[in-house]
């Protein structure tokens, strides 16, 4: 079957375990342009698997599948939670309140507080500041001219509005990194292993599993694993046919998967430092031990696969 958006999945779930599968990518098993049908699109597929011309894409176990749904979902989350974060300080920078420029975290307890005091209509700026913790009372003057703005009832309400917003993502990516931890049960081998690479920390180590798995046999090679991840320069003209010559399993969505392997669930963030603190370390602790030189990810899970 062609690997087209999401329509493939409900098949292949239905049939998995019968018959045996072959996810093909549509941009390699395409007929000729012309007066298409569906019988016909059938057919041609059939007659390029009975020849052998049809590559297998990259399918992981119900596991893993599961697994990358939760991990897909937590960056998706995560990138919501930055895009409220960036309209909060559009909405502050309007009513000329500079408290970016002040606290170095705004959505900190500190920021967070003086937020709260901003939404429910509080004008007083030396009672906002007042409301600052730990290191945050010596820049009480400093917070109180960053605060001597003009917050109208309606940018209240809506800062209100995103505040709450806020609150109930963070209470879903709690809920969500307790089930992400239960699904790794499985994997925490291979999920310990990943960490001792540098600068691998546990979203990223998840996250890494979720889309390449713990089997490395699909890729047979870590330069292959590699190239399905994009990380090979390969000029894209040739890009198709490396593919093919390489013999490598190719992703049902591409592009995305690809990406997604590069860039973990919450391991960055496109915006500013100021409103995007480092992620939580999450999954249990960081592993102390380090390797003295820098492995790829492929040749560590594979010893433990």
């Amino acid at each position: 079957m062609e690997s087209t958006g999401v329509y493939w999945k409900p098949v292949y779930a239905v049939l998995e375990g019968h018959v045996e599968l072959i996810v093909g990518n549509a941009h390699h098993i395409k007929n000729v342009p012309g007066r298409k049908t569906d019988v016909k699109d059938a057919e041609w597929i059939a007659q390029l698997v009975r020849h052998g011309l049809v590559a297998k894409s990259f399918v992981p176990p119900p596991a893993i599948r599961d697994l990358r749904e939760l991990v897909r979902h937590r960056r998706t989350l995560i990138e919501t939670r930055t895009a409220v974060r960036n309209r909060v300080l559009k909405l502050l920078e309007g009513a000329n309140i500079k408290l970016s420029g002040v606290a170095s975290d705004v959505f900190g307890v500190s920021g967070m507080a003086m937020l709260q005091a901003l939404a429910s209509g509080t004008n007083n700026a030396s009672e906002m500041a007042g409301l600052a913790r730990g290191r945050m009372r010596r820049k009480h003057a400093a917070l109180e001219a960053a605060l001597d703005g003009r917050m109208r009832e309606p940018q209240c309400f809506l800062l209100g509005m995103q505040l709450r917003t806020l609150e109930a993502i963070d209470r879903d990516l709690d809920a969500l990194d307790a089930r992400i931890e239960a699904q790794l049960e499985p994997y925490q081998a291979q999920h310990r292993l990943l960490m001792h690479i540098p600068g691998v920390d546990g979203v990223t180590a998840a996250a890494i599993i979720a889309e390449i798995g713990t089997d490395m046999d699909v890729f047979a090679s870590a330069r292959r694993l590699a190239a399905w991840a994009e990380l090979v320069k390969v000029p894209r003209a040739k890009h198709v046919e490396y593919q093919r010559r390489a013999g490598l399993p190719l992703a049902t969505t591409k592009a995305r998967a690809s990406r997604r392997a590069r860039a973990p669930a919450g391991a960055t963030c496109s915006s500013s430092p100021r409103c995007s603190p480092p992620p939580r370390p999450l999954f249990g602790p960081r592993a102390a031990t380090t390797v003295t030189n820098t492995t790829a990810c492929a040749p560590v899970a594979a010893r433990c696969g």
